[in-house]
């Protein structure tokens, strides 16, 4: 693999790993919808992570900017990338459907800024598909098992209940600041706009549970987590947008909003046929 191919797939892992803590946190299925005449914020959180604990399916779209320095970026992600230097990820793209009951994922992703190179994910079955644009097949993985304390296991399943409720529980333990900012509009829906300030001390512990190496390097490289963005939609309680922004002085800077729609629609993710599929 080139330096450059190597740093195409390093730098889309790291930011689908970041889309995925995303949207573990901002999945929801399609209940009945809730009436909600709720101003404690806290409260809102809460029945918030009870609709994405109920979890089917929604179609993600999400933007990406800033840029990220490419060695740095190896570096917390234990890859070596082959290059140096700030690299932009402006006006990045990433959209498809997921399936937390299965659970699957089908997504495509494109980076304009970034060598024009765009990628075709699937995840489905314990295993991750890639397909960067550069290429004509599929590279397969092993899928982690959990965001937090990911493991690579052949087979096993991500479980988006389980880790709403790990999230969950580190945000009520470890100082989270949850504040209403006021009713806005998403989609020419009304929702409610969370704003959720975590410690830098609870995003380091949180970022440790992706592992050692993981948790030293973004210590080492200095990430801040700025207050998140929370829109929930004010009839059913489910997300609606999530805005996350992160930067470094040494890594970089990414600022990651999604949008999520379609909730409870019909989806049929499957891996992508053998012949697709590098040996």
């Amino acid at each position: 693999m080139t330096p450059t191919s190597r740093t195409q797939t390093a730098l889309c892992a790291g930011l689908f790993a970041v889309a995925a803590v995303v949207v573990a946190g901002c999945g929801g299925s399609a209940p009945t919808p809730v009436p909600s005449v709720l101003t404690d914020p806290q409260a809102i959180l809460t029945q918030s992570f009870a609709q994405m604990e109920a979890a089917t399916t929604f179609h993600v779209d999400a933007t990406i900017d800033g840029s990220v320095n490419a060695g740095a970026l190896g570096g917390v992600l234990g890859i070596g990338v082959g290059l140096e230097g700030a690299l932009k990820v402006d006006g990045s793209t990433l959209s498809g459907d997921m399936d937390a009951s299965k659970p699957a994922a089908h997504l495509t992703a494109t980076f304009p800024r970034l060598f024009g190179v765009s990628a075709e994910v699937v995840m489905v079955d314990g295993f991750s598909y890639i397909k960067l644009s550069t290429g004509q097949k599929f590279s397969k993985y092993n899928a982690p098992t959990s965001v937090f304390a990911p493991i690579a296991s052949p087979g096993a399943s991500l479980n988006i209940a389980n880790e709403l409720k790990f999230l969950k529980t580190k945000l009520d333990s470890g100082g989270a600041l949850t504040t209403l900012s006021g009713r806005e509009s998403v989609g020419g829906r009304d929702v409610y706009h969370l704003v959720v300030t975590v410690p830098a001390s609870l995003s380091n512990e949180l970022i440790g549970y992706a592992g050692s190496d993981a948790a030293g390097a973004a210590s080492a490289v200095g990430l801040v987590l700025a207050p998140v963005d929370l829109w929930v939609y004010y009839d059913t309680l489910q997300p609606a947008r999530v805005r996350v922004r992160a930067s470094s002085l040494t890594l970089g800077s990414l600022d990651l909003s999604v949008i999520l729609t379609h909730y409870g629609q019909s989806v049929n993710i499957q891996a992508p046929p053998a012949d697709q599929v590098q040996g």
